[in-house]
């Protein structure tokens, strides 16, 4: 599993969090990966061990 992580920075520091996608294989997270890139927006695919639903 592959999670999509986008860059957010304040006015202290920058940080990846996650986008709230998670992709069965690399390729797919790629693929939305670019289409960020492409607006203009930092983004990465990184490895997801597990997912932990939050309660809301």
């Amino acid at each position: 599993m592959f999670g999509l992580f986008l860059m957010v920075c304040s006015a202290m520091n920058c940080q990846f969090e996650p986008y709230g996608y998670i992709y069965p294989d690399e390729i797919n997270c790629l693929v939305d990966r670019e289409l960020l890139v492409s607006e203009g927006k930092v983004a990465e695919c990184y490895p997801v061990d597990a997912i932990i639903r939050a309660n809301n």
